[in-house]
Parts: structure tokens; sequence; C-alpha cells
């Protein structure tokens, strides 16, 4: 009789505790102080905030075994047009302001790589049919070059080898970082003849590693060009035409005992505008700015020096000269949401006539309801016997 007594104490006054661990009776705790804080104590101040044990575990049950309460919103048929319509005024005034935008841009462009073919320096004149009001200089690679811009045609930069072949640590100032600008690792794949940085024309060993590495290293954009109305020079300087983050912190000169190893300035920001990634083969890339008016009917020169030949690879170059807008200049951006408009235009169009055809179908069926023949349980309670029916031919 002591013995039951004894387990019974033992089955009464202890219990297992969440943790798995036998709890005696001065550790049990009453339902009534259930709601005590899980985890660390806390200020009694923040107690409100805290939730009880019983409401975790019943929170993470849930959550285990995929109970959770949710919300589907099922919007009515008026709710979900009256959005979509509103979206899609939206995407239309967007694409209408980009299209404007993209119009009012003006570009000229001067192609000079036939005229240079074969000379290391080269001059072509040109007169602009409009005027430009302190406009960019790009260089367009067709593969093709601009001014304030340069223009490339079938240069191939988003070939997935050429764009892995760089070193981000390198470009950083880390002169140790060759190792992920295969195939170009030293100063002779290059392909020419490079001079130190820091020295001027001492001529860096080829088998030591090339600062900065990798095939936007070796294809670099080298062609000088400068801008002239025949009496004076017009500045194109090259200010903030690089992403902040490149200016900041992705490029980096090695530091002044390992600079005789470079051979070109990384802190260069037409340096990075050429390692940023292009799309396509034919691409635009920002060479400078310039504050001067350039007047319509004035004939300027353009003066090209350490020419690149890249015609081997039939590589097109282009000086161009762009005014500028505050929603930029590519028109694909007004293309995409010209087709997102007209793509929520069709979808709105199909809602409206899926419900059209919803709503006469459940006319039909309505019809149909009220010339449907009776039930027998009707013939009944009317006092007509369903046998006697006979369904005319």
């Amino acid at each position: 009789m002591s013995q039951k007594r004894k387990s019974a104490n033992i089955k009464t006054n202890n219990r297992i505790s969440d943790y798995g661990l036998v709890e005696g009776p001065e550790s049990h705790r009453s339902k009534e102080n259930d709601d005590s804080e899980v985890g660390i104590p806390v200020l009694p101040l923040l107690r409100k905030f805290w939730i009880s044990r019983a409401e975790s575990n019943k929170i993470w049950g849930s959550l285990k075994q995929q109970k959770l309460w949710g919300v589907t919103l099922f919007p009515t048929f008026n709710v979900l047009v009256i959005t979509l319509a509103i979206i899609d005024l939206i995407f239309f005034i967007l694409f209408i302001l980009l299209l404007i935008s993209s119009l009012s841009v003006s570009n000229h462009e001067v192609r000079y790589d036939d005229t240079c073919q074969g000379y290391h320096n080269c001059e072509v004149n040109f007169t602009l049919s409009e005027d430009f009001e302190s406009p960019n200089i790009y260089y367009n690679v067709s593969i093709s070059g601009l001014i304030d811009n340069y223009r490339f045609e079938n240069f191939y930069g988003n070939h997935k080898k050429y764009i892995e072949s760089r070193n981000y640590k390198q470009l950083r100032g880390d002169t140790t970082a060759t190792s992920d600008c295969s195939p170009v690792t030293k100063n002779k794949d290059l392909g020419r003849t490079v001079t130190s940085l820091d020295e001027g024309d001492v001529v860096l060993n080829d088998d030591e590693p090339a600062i900065p590495c990798g095939l936007p290293a070796k294809y670099y954009f080298r062609d000088e060009l400068r801008l002239t109305d025949g009496n004076e020079g017009i500045y194109i300087y090259d200010n903030d035409i690089a992403l902040g983050v490149d200016r900041d912190s992705r490029f980096g000169n090695t530091g002044a005992n390992n600079e005789k190893k470079q051979w070109i300035d990384m802190t260069d920001q037409r340096l990075m505008v050429w390692f940023q990634p292009e799309a396509f083969p034919n691409f635009i890339k920002l060479y400078g700015r310039t504050d001067v008016k350039l007047s319509k009917g004035t004939q300027y020169t353009l003066k090209i020096s350490e020419f690149d030949d890249l015609s081997d690879f039939d590589v097109k170059k282009y000086f161009v000269i762009s005014n500028t807008s505050f929603l930029g200049e590519d028109i694909s951006l007004a293309i995409i949401f010209m087709l997102a408009f007209i793509y929520l235009t069709g979808l709105i169009i199909f809602i409206i006539v899926m419900e059209i055809r919803k709503a006469k179908n459940i006319q039909k069926k309505s019809r149909e309801q009220e010339y449907r023949v009776p039930a027998n349980e009707e013939f009944k309670q009317a006092g007509v016997n369903p046998q006697k029916i006979v369904k005319r031919s």
C-alpha cells in the first residue's frame, strides 16, 4: 500500500518538462502561471509585450504543421478591372513621357576608324546640323565609338569569358591577385608593349603580372579624343562619368611602391566606364562632358591620338555628341512600358469578355429553370398523376 502511494505521489508531483526533464513539485507551475515569459528574464515593464509559453507553443506548432491562418483576397469584378485600368494608365503615361524624352535627344555621330586606319594620329573635320548645349561626349563601338561618347559595333563584350576575365581584388589595389584574369595574366599577354605608370617611359617586364589584367584590360579603349573649333581646343572633362560605387570602392591604385608595375591609372574614370559590361555587341560609352556650347554650322575638328586599329576584327568606331534629358535618351525603356500597356489592355479586355459570357450563361440557366418540367412531388401536390402525362411527339 505504501509503495502504491509513493508511486502515485511521483506521478502527481512530478511531471515531464517541455525540455524532456523531470520537474519536482517545487518547480511545478500551475496553469494559472503558464503565461510566464519564455527565454531570458525581462523587466516588468516589458512583460506585457512578451508572449506566454502556451501561446508560443501554439504558434510554433501551427507553423510546423502548416496550420497558420491566412487571408486570401478574392477581388470583385469591378475592383479588379478598376485596379488594372489604373495600373494600365500609369504605364501609358510613363510610355508617353519616356518616348517624348528619348525623341527630344539629338545625336551627331562621326565615324573615324575608316579615316584613321593605318595612322597612329589623325584628324576628322565635321559640321554640326544643330546646336548642342553642354553636350555629353560618347564613343560608340559597333563593333562602333562616340565623343563626349564613343560607340563600337561588333564588339562582343557580353561574352561569358570576357566578363569573367577580371579580378576585382586587383582592381582595388591587390598586386598579387591575377587568378581570375585568364588568358591575360602577364604583361606579354596584353599584345603590346606597356610602360610604367609611375616611371613614364620605362618598359614593363613581359613576365610580370599585368596590372590591371584580363580581357577588358587588353582591349581597353585607348584612343585619345580631342575636339577643337579651329582656333581653340574644347576641353572634355571626365569627372563623375563613372558609377559612384566604382569611384568609391571598386577601383584603386596599388600604392606608391607598386605603381611602377602598373601600366594604367586604375582610378581613371574612363577605365571604370570601360569595365562596365555591355549586353549587346553594338554599344555606346560615355567618354566625357563639355560645358561649351557647340553651334550649328560651325566646323569642328576631331583629333585622335594613340589610335588603336581594330579593323581586323571588323570593328567600327564613332565619336558621338549628344544632348541630355532628365529621363535619359534610351528608347528601350519606353518600349518596355508600351509592351506592358498593351499586355494589360489585352488582359482587361479578356476579363471583361469572360465576365460578359459568364453573365449570359447565368441568364440562360435562369430561363431554363423557369420553363423546366415540374418534379413528381410538385405533381402530387397539385393532385395530378404524373403517370398519365404523355409527352407530345
